[in-house]
């Protein structure tokens, strides 16, 4: 949402390949191809090393890929951040510190964190660091949050809901315990009820004319419910990024039906 927003973002991968990362940045929205070109999108490829020797550090356009050597991986990252274009805001998601912890000595990782954390303050750039908690026994666990001025723990549950929990932060006050969370083109965002997102672009995509792409676009714009669809007018749909004029008439045809009577009943 952000890169879409004119902001900037630089990506360090080890747990999928550029291309999945491309293709789920392009099912959100957001133009992948324009980011890089303009050089606000960059990405680290620490990836691509589990599966092939890689010497030194390679340069493939917008994206660096090094060793599985620290110390170059050390170097593609100063390299990516100063290198990225100019923007009002950059974020950068760093998906390193379990791998690392598994290859190197704890010491020598939060070294590598600390300096990462220095840089990424004196840029502005606000930051999230990925760990998988459960890899790890608590007296490491512990050792990185004192490292991060906040630390987030998300979790799923068994019908892929997703709850964010704030587990300390170093200033300000926080909310206590989890919160449900949808996670959209637009973004992360906290909800009071969580909103069955998934089911309710399958529904969409039974409207004739309607592809998943529509569909999500009009969850997010806040049809996130059959009830809601119900009171829309042509002008409410076409304000929806995507929307056509015909994409519309089929959606207004549809809440004439007895189908959608149906659906909206069930949803109540």
């Amino acid at each position: 949402a952000g890169l879409n927003r004119g902001g900037a973002g630089m990506v360090v991968l080890s747990s999928m390949s550029v291309k999945e990362l491309r293709g789920r940045l392009a099912r959100n929205g957001v133009g992948v191809s324009a980011c890089e070109a303009k050089g606000t999108l960059k990405t680290v490829d620490w990836y691509t090393q589990k599966s092939r020797a890689v010497v030194g550090l390679e340069e493939q356009g917008s994206v660096l890929v090094p060793s599985k050597d620290i110390a170059n991986l050390d170097i593609a990252l100063a390299r990516t951040l100063d290198e990225l274009s100019f923007a009002p805001t950059t974020r950068a998601y760093v998906d390193m510190v379990t791998p690392a912890l598994n290859m190197y000595p704890l010491s020598d990782v939060v070294e590598f964190l600390q300096r990462q954390k220095a840089r990424f303050k004196s840029k502005r750039v606000a930051s999230i660091l990925v760990v998988e908690e459960e890899a790890h026994d608590e007296r490491v666990v512990s050792t990185l949050k004192h490292i991060a001025d906040t630390a987030l723990a998300l979790t799923a549950d068994p019908q892929g809901g997703l709850s964010l929990e704030v587990l300390s932060m170093t200033s300000g006050r926080f909310r206590a315990g989890k919160v449900p969370i949808q996670v959209s083109s637009k973004g992360m965002s906290v909800v009071e009820n969580a909103v069955d997102e998934a089911g309710m672009i399958s529904d969409l995509c039974r409207i004739p004319m309607v592809t998943r792409e529509v569909a999500q676009r009009l969850v997010d714009a806040g049809f996130t419910d059959m009830e809601r669809l119900n009171g829309a007018e042509t002008m409410d749909l076409m304000k929806v990024d995507m929307m056509t004029q015909e994409v519309a008439r089929s959606i207004l045809d549809y809440t004439r039906t007895v189908e959608f009577s149906q659906s909206v009943l069930a949803s109540k």
